[in-house]
């Protein structure tokens, strides 16, 4: 993996980040599809969106708490103990039957997950130098834990019976991700802990906002992640629900449909990342991706038959637009940011606890107007208007 860029990393060890990366996500891609149909077993489904919003209300405030505890305690504290909480959290799920566990395992999962993935980003850009490949290394960075989320669900269908769900359906899935958890501390542990350090910038958060927002270019990658990650947190929370309730697939079917759906993250990231870098720049792949995704989201709305082709299809459309979109606001950022920028990066990651506290206020509310399947029609509204920031960014190339 180092030979893939010789001249972009500072350290030896790139290789161990996306060691982290693999094992890490592998066990959060396990669950990211069947959580929300967990929690439903134990409380009323109108309370899960808010059970997300909840955690990722405290992740939130974490998040703006992460440089100041870079500057105190290092990312590779921060890291270690995030993974712990994460250890715990998924433990619960895997033996436990009490839902006030469960709610405040959710809590815990919900707000250091993201943490992790902050602390992964300082240690990535502290190993890099450089902007010109920056495309080519994100991509790669996604495209490997994106393997784990196309694998993830077929593995999930395998794991599951078919039949009613309850709790124990579930089990298997949760303890594969607990001990995917143990190896991956450990390579953290043992792997990261000398890697070389640059000195973080620490300021007012309420100054570095305003200047982060000040930034025209970086203001408009946020709005493009932002609403990328709304879409994400309906899609997470309110399609595995949808097509079981509503549509009728079986978790274990619904399984081998999102391995199909999610395949455009591991087949288009990697070379939209060299051709962002080489040829076009993000702008133009970034306005593809919403309109494709707007498009193929709004077609979600008006299939009301179990067709396993038709609705495996438009899934699949909709990852598409989301992997250019995803690819190229990774990339976009971090040819403007380095490792010392943990202020920024900290912003940026906001994106993802916002999303799921507007996602799921804004699902509710469309609910109460309408049956189950408008919120992907107003979702795709949503989604139609990333193309007013993406079209204002200044490209990179």
């Amino acid at each position: 993996m180092y030979r893939l860029f010789p001249s972009t990393h500072r350290g030896n060890h790139f290789v161990t980040i996306c060691i982290a990366n693999l094992l890490l996500s592998f066990h959060y891609f396990l669950t990211l599809y069947i959580h929300s149909s967990f929690l439903s077993i134990f409380f009323p489904e109108k309370l899960v969106g808010i059970f997300y919003t909840a955690g990722s209300f405290i992740n939130l405030v974490l998040l703006l708490l992460a440089p100041a505890i870079v500057k105190r305690i290092g990312t590779y504290a921060l890291a270690l103990i995030s993974i712990v909480f994460e250890i715990f959290a998924i433990g619960v799920f895997a033996v436990s039957s009490s839902p006030a566990l469960i709610l405040i395992a959710t809590l815990i999962h919900l707000a250091v997950v993201p943490l992790i993935v902050f602390s992964l980003d300082i240690f990535l850009e502290e190993e890099s130098v450089g902007e010109s490949k920056t495309g080519r290394i994100r991509s790669f960075f996604l495209t490997l834990s994106n393997a784990t989320l196309v694998i993830s669900p077929g593995i999930v269908a395998l794991l599951t019976p078919r039949g009613g769900v309850t709790s124990e359906s579930f089990r298997n899935v949760y303890l594969l991700s607990f001990l995917l958890l143990i190896p991956a501390f450990l390579v953290v542990f043992h792997g990261l802990k000398n890697i070389k350090k640059r000195i973080p910038t620490l300021s007012s958060m309420w100054v570095k906002t305003k200047e982060f927002f000040y930034n025209k270019n970086l203001r408009n990658i946020f709005a493009s992640s932002l609403l990328l990650q709304i879409f994400y947190s309906w899609m997470i929370i309110y399609t595995p629900i949808y097509l079981r309730n509503n549509i009728g697939f079986d978790i274990p079917t619904i399984g081998v449909m999102f391995t199909i759906m999610l395949l455009p993250f591991v087949l288009f990231e990697l070379p939209l990342g060299a051709l962002a870098d080489k040829q076009l720049g993000e702008k133009e792949i970034l306005v593809f991706g919403f309109i494709i995704t707007a498009v193929s989201t709004a077609i979600m709305s008006v299939i009301g038959i179990p067709s396993f082709l038709l609705w495996t299809t438009v899934l699949f459309l909709t990852r598409t637009g989301a992997s250019f979109i995803e690819v190229m606001t990774e990339t976009y950022f971090f040819k403007h940011v380095n490792g010392s920028d943990t202020d920024a990066i900290g912003i940026f990651r906001l994106t993802r606890p916002l999303s799921f506290i507007i996602g799921p206020l804004i699902a509710t509310i469309a609910l109460s107007f309408g049956p189950e399947r408008f919120i992907f029609l107003t979702l795709s509204l949503i989604m139609l208007l990333g193309l007013i920031p993406a079209a204002h960014l200044k490209d990179t190339k």
